[in-house]
């Protein structure tokens, strides 16, 4: 049966209701303007074309980055949606599937187990992960009294599937959002817009990530990075702490007797001159929060003297005095990239994304650590500067980035709060190289638990299979 049409008034764009028995799937990729990550992507799309036409199934997949490069936030998934509908209007198809550029598909599987359902239904699927508890990366979501405590959001590496009633739906109930706040957690965020359209996720055990040896998975997360690329080692990055003079004698001894020793090129930037640390003071006063003076001093700093400049170092990291690193593993990420390009890697957080997708920017939080080449503090230094010393560095660091338009890279083994704020699942689809704050753990247990590098510690990249 036809329905009729709608109007997005603010878009312009026409949904029109037709019979869904045109496509099977139209997939949406989560991709990144790098070559690596655009590489990974491209591949992926290819295995599942390729899996379509020997199942005779008509597919189309989308890459976030490459067919949505002028939709700033396009990563959010929300911002995106009404776009997929207006260019998927003419023949829509049954379900969306929303994954990452390292999701396997078995796209027959997945098709025979989808065909058990209504299409014509609204139906969400996933693999779902929990909160241990009310956390900030959720604004402590479920703590409220009329707050769902044990609420299920997946997890994109595991692969989302929507009913495209559940698509239309969606898509009508962001008519009246022309601009979100802060995006920390797209997944989460994207459960609780569906839930307000009255959609709840249905966890399905076929949907995997950690576990990749369960033959029952439709759906597997098989994560790549180890030593693609220049590989980068201790004399290619320059770290720099900011710290403060209050906790020289806690939170130093930490990075002292952790991860800093596997960093060969290391200073820490504080509001005095402590001779036993040692500090290098840069003439910016302390402030509570914020730090953009003491971040563009140390960009200088990096840029300009001499002595750094004789190393020939490729990458500057920033990190606070309560991040916890694995540096081994910092550094098989980065080798992934290429230090020749303005980059910035981290973990991705955004700000004001409109519905029309020319809003906002994307930003590197800085708990997690931020990771620069060389030419991308080059450009920041040469377009940008602080409002005021206590302006939030990571967010003016995104807004010059946009305009400059750095890529703002994101990888999940990077993590602005505590383990503990994280669901257990999604902690173990990928080693972790970030934590950050001190709070209420015991930050050598959380280095010597996470972020220690074992001798029997699996690689993280598995045989791809060329038929699926």
């Amino acid at each position: 049966m036809i329905t009729p049409f709608f109007i997005f008034t603010s878009f312009a764009f026409v949904i029109t209701f037709v019979d869904a028995s045109n496509d099977d799937i139209s997939v949406l990729i989560l991709s990144q303007a790098s070559d690596w990550d655009a590489q990974r992507a491209n591949a992926a799309k290819d295995r599942l074309l390729s899996a379509a036409e020997s199942l005779d199934s008509k597919l189309n997949v989308f890459l976030s980055h490459a067919d949505f490069e002028e939709s700033h936030g396009h990563w959010t998934v929300w911002t995106l949606i009404p776009r997929l509908v207006a260019q998927l209007k003419e023949s829509p198809p049954k379900w969306l599937l929303v994954c990452e550029p390292d999701t396997e598909v078995d796209l027959k599987r997945l098709l025979e187990q989808l065909s058990k359902y209504d299409s014509s239904e609204k139906r969400f699927f996933g693999k779902a992960l929990y909160d241990r508890s009310p956390t900030i990366i959720h604004h402590y979501y479920g703590a409220g009294e009329n707050q769902e405590r044990n609420f299920a959001y997946p997890d994109f590496a595991g692969g989302v599937v929507l009913s495209w009633e559940a698509v239309i739906s969606l898509a009508l109930a962001l008519e009246a959002r022309t601009r979100g706040d802060f995006a920390i957690d797209p997944k989460h965020e994207l459960a609780i817009l569906l839930k307000n359209a009255g959609i709840s996720m249905e966890n399905l055990g076929t949907f995997c990530t950690a576990n990749v040896e369960d033959e029952s998975c439709i759906t597997k997360y098989l994560p790549s990075y180890i030593s693609c690329g220049h590989e980068v080692s201790e004399n290619d990055v320059y770290f720099a702490v900011k710290t403060f003079s209050g906790y020289h004698k806690d939170r130093i001894v930490v990075v002292k007797r952790t991860w800093s020793k596997s960093a060969n090129h290391i200073e820490y930037f504080s509001d005095i001159e402590d001779h036993f640390v040692p500090t290098v003071n840069i003439g910016i006063e302390n402030t509570e929060r914020g730090h953009c003076g003491k971040t563009f001093a140390i960009f200088k700093r990096f840029l300009e003297l001499e002595e750094l400049q004789s190393l020939g170092l490729a990458w500057l990291a920033v990190v606070d005095d309560d991040t916890l690193l694995s540096v081994p593993r910092l550094f098989k990420l980065l080798s992934c990239y290429d230090s020749s390009k303005p980059l910035i890697v981290g973990e991705r957080y955004g700000y004001g994304f409109t519905i029309e997708g020319q809003g906002g920017y994307d930003y590197p939080t800085g708990g997690s650590g931020m990771f620069f080449t060389r030419p991308a503090v080059q450009a920041i230094i040469d377009s940008c500067q602080c409002p005021s010393n206590d302006a939030p560095d990571d967010m003016i660091i995104g807004m010059c980035a946009r305009r400059q338009e750095i890529p703002v890279l994101h990888s999940a083994a990077f993590h602005q709060a505590r383990p503990d704020d994280y669901a257990e699942d999604y902690l173990n689809r990928l080693p972790p190289i970030s934590f950050h704050k001190h709070t209420d753990v015991d930050p050598y247990k959380v280095y010597t638990d996470y972020l220690v590098e074992r001798e029997t510690e699996p690689e993280v990249h598995h045989h791809r299979h060329t038929e699926l």
